[in-house]
């Protein structure tokens, strides 16, 4: 009978590859036996292929022949045989890490949501693993082609190999040639397995890993979730017979937690100088396949060749940093599932005491996250690689059948409306192309539509998370059921949100009026046969005469308004919300403060006690539905955030060198004038309400503190408000925030580096055209 493994497409492929270098589990002594047989038959190749290849580097040197060629080679092969080392010098405890993983993680039972998760991870695992494998697969292929092509018209005696074999032996003739090509071929092959086999392994042992520590986040936070079951009559009785039975599910988590992160130590280990190789090694090779893929005087096969291992590498090294960024990211999110968990409601009894304290233990641990190593001198991450450009954009939620047609219908005639405007674009700019000033204009246009697509295409993804953050908002934050101070603090809000929204609109609109405004200004006095469109198409069409000119203005006129409300609208949004939630910090930050005075409409302390704890339990409450808030609304716009910071410094160079160094008409001038402020605006608003969140969700500990906690009793009650109030203070030592990909939190100090990257853009682009008009 099939297992999920077995059907688990990433494992399959994983177990096929380490079974063939002859590293896998033995079920018996001959299965054994066929390991050690095939791990010599590995080594043996691997050390073939490294004295081959550095003949070749030394005869290459000496008959000055394509050196960088044959560095490339000699680089990749030699990391195939350290990682073989790597693994061999702590083989016992890799294939127990493999074995620890199928009994612990694989084999187990879950839940639906657990069983999601895993799927997830499943799917993940599947992805990256098939990537990495069909590009080393294609560079094999390319490898073998190339010889083929070369050798297609030539003479038995001027056939060439896959790869410089130097002997004094006729190896172009028939035999040797054939019998050497087949060696090469396999020699290749097995090769190419070592490289990225135990990378695919250790993706997939860390992506699970990451997915164990979301199951214990899901757990902690369900772990006093009673609230269904309990009766206003027999509330008391339930909670109290019930806090035992959590106790002992709560230690449970706490070993699984002690097991994960001893489990991430072994990963470590046994990774670590393997990890530390392949980020110091990847830089190089990533530059000397750019170089042989698209720059060097190669022919098209062996260009194909390097252009595979880049696509390959690029990919192992997105592979390699997001498992491990996985795993710092889901590890620290322990903490929030236990802080979740409600704790509030348990007894001030033995168990309830120690369940808090245990809750306090796991909290403090999971501050330091489990991260895996680059031998110890850094953590990898995200951080530790380029991601790409992507953009977000707001869609409205749909209430019926109707609506969603519409809605659909909208979204692909966005789609077409940013697919033409790439094509204006960049089919201007290919006709264009010495021409620099007009080039940077179109650019910048390109860049922008860019955005826009992702920034639709992203949300389409996640619609489901962004209409619950808009139903949460309308729920929680926009009514007016709060007291005095709080609603002049909500208006204080929603006046600031309406100025941001007015200005930024406002620039908007003026930069794609000049769109507009410019050709009908340069068609002043012009014949028909003479005018302009905004945007200059290259077809065999008389677009100057009507009626062709009114429908193209037209349909470009659509097109520019269609692109710019798809680029700003879900970056205001975004912001608006922000505003909102740091709303909603300051108003938990004046009810922790006002917690504490009803003193004056009660003075008995024991019942002051009760009074004050009933109402700690709210906010709360409340801090645990903002935080989960918050990361819901990081999930949603992290990746636009990222696409915002990198392209922000590039778009503000084009604008100011359209500004103050390109030769073009007043009006062009204007439309990159009111670019390059409302951008400049918007970034300082954005991160400004993202530095607002990070100190108004930190401030809620100091609200904590200030509290009268120290005159309470130390009533049952008493002792719950003060572990409630302590584990609330640690919570908000790590503050809320909205990081760009994973990579940074975003705050004020963002967007001084954003400035400094802008001018060392222009400085670059400046010199540049400098250098051109000498020329």
């Amino acid at each position: 009978m099939q297992t999920e493994l077995d059907l688990d497409m990433s494992m399959v492929l994983s177990k096929f590859f380490l079974r063939s270098i002859g590293l896998w589990i033995s079920e018996n002594s001959a299965e054994e036996r066929r390991m050690k047989i095939m791990i010599i038959y590995t080594v043996w190749h691997s050390i073939f292929a490294t004295v081959e290849i550095t003949r070749d580097f030394y005869f290459t040197i000496f008959y000055k022949g394509d050196i960088l060629y044959v560095t490339t080679n000699i680089l990749t092969v030699t990391m195939g045989l350290i990682k073989i080392c790597i693994i061999m010098a702590h083989k016992e405890e890799f294939i127990n890490l493999i074995v620890y993983v199928r009994q612990h993680f694989w084999n187990v039972k879950y839940n639906f949501r657990e069983k999601e998760i895993l799927d997830d991870c499943r799917k993940t695992c599947t992805f990256f693993v098939c990537s990495v494998t069909i590009m080393g697969a294609c560079a094999i292929v390319a490898y073998l082609i190339t010889p083929v092509i070369a050798n297609a018209g030539k003479n038995n005696s001027e056939r060439v190999l896959p790869f410089n074999i130097w002997l004094n032996l006729p190896v172009s003739m028939s035999p040797y040639y054939e019998m050497i090509f087949t060696l090469q071929m396999i020699n290749m092959y097995q090769i190419a397995v070592t490289y990225f086999c135990f990378d695919n392994i250790f993706c997939i042992l860390a992506i699970h890993l990451a997915g164990q520590f979301r199951i214990l986040r899901y757990r902690f936070s369900k772990l006093c979730d009673i609230e269904h079951q309990i009766n206003e009559k027999d509330m008391e009785l339930t909670i109290t017979n019930y806090a035992h039975t959590f106790y002992k599910q709560l230690k449970m988590y706490v070993r699984h937690h002690q097991e994960l992160i001893n489990f991430c130590d072994r990963l470590e280990n046994v990774y670590t100088m393997l990890i530390l190789g392949q980020v110091l090694v990847f830089s190089v090779l990533i530059c000397l396949f750019a170089y042989q893929g698209l720059l060097a005087a190669a022919p098209l096969a062996r260009r194909s060749i390097f252009i595979f291992h880049l696509i390959g590498s690029m990919a192992l090294l997105f592979m390699f940093t997001y498992s491990c960024d996985g795993v710092i990211e889901h590890s620290e999110k322990v903490a929030i599932g236990a802080y979740s968990a409600l704790w509030t409601i348990m007894p001030m009894n033995k168990s309830g005491k120690m369940l808090r304290n245990d809750l306090i233990m796991v909290i403090e641990r999971s501050r330091r996250v489990c991260c895996l190593t680059a031998n110890r001198f850094f953590p990898v991450s995200l951080e530790t690689y380029n991601k790409f450009l992507l953009k977000l954009a707001g869609v409205w939620m749909t209430v019926n059948n109707a609506e969603e047609r519409r809605r659909r219908l909208t979204m692909a005639f966005t789609a077409v409306i940013h697919v033409y405007g790439l094509y204006l674009n960049l089919g201007d700019a290919y006709y264009t192309w010495n021409d620099l000033s007009h080039c940077t204009f179109l650019l910048s246009n390109t860049l922008c539509i860019i955005l826009a697509m992702f920034k639709l295409l992203i949300l389409n993804f996640r619609r489901t998370e962004f209409k619950d953050l808009v139903l949460f908002a309308q729920q929680n934050f926009w009514h007016f059921k709060y007291d005095h101070d709080e609603k002049i603090l909500f208006m204080k809000c929603r006046k600031l949100c309406k100025l941001w929204t007015i200005t930024a609109c406002s620039f908007t609109q003026a930069s794609l009026a000049f769109y507009i405004i410019t050709p009908i200004c340069a068609n002043i006095g012009k014949n028909k046969s003479d005018r302009v469109l905004p945007f200059k198409m290259w077809v065999d069409l008389p677009l100057s005469v009507t009626p062709y000119y009114e429908i193209m203005f037209v349909i470009q006129l659509a097109t520019v308004q269609q692109i710019g409300i798809t680029y700003l609208c879900n970056d205001n949004f975004l912001c608006i919300l922000n505003m909102h939630v740091i709303c909603q910090f300051r108003m938990l930050h004046n009810r922790l403060l006002n917690l504490w005075k009803i003193i004056d409409q009660k003075t008995d302390k024991i019942d002051y006690a009760d009074k004050c704890y009933i109402a700690l339990k709210k906010c709360i409450r409340q801090h645990q539905s903002l935080i989960k808030f918050c990361e819901k609304l990081e999930y949603v716009n992290t990746f636009p955030i990222f696409g915002h910071v990198v392209v922000f410094s590039l778009l503000m160079c084009f604008d100011t060198y359209e500004i103050l160094l390109a030769n073009v008409s007043t009006g062009t001038r204007l439309i990159f004038v009111f670019h390059m402020v409302g951008s400049f605006i918007h970034i300082i608003f954005f991160t400004y309400t993202c530095h607002g969140l990070i100190e108004e969700s930190s401030n809620i500990s100091l609200a904590t503190y200030s509290g009268w906690w120290t005159i309470l009793p130390m009533t049952e009650t008493g002792r719950m408000l003060r572990e409630d109030v302590k584990v609330m203070m640690m919570k908000s030592m790590r503050p809320c925030y909205l990081s760009a990909g994973g990579f940074f939190p975003i705050s004020l100090e963002t967007s001084t580096a954003l400035m400094s990257t802008t001018m060392s853009y222009f400085t670059l682009m400046r010199e540049s055209s400098v250098k051109n008009a000498d020329k």
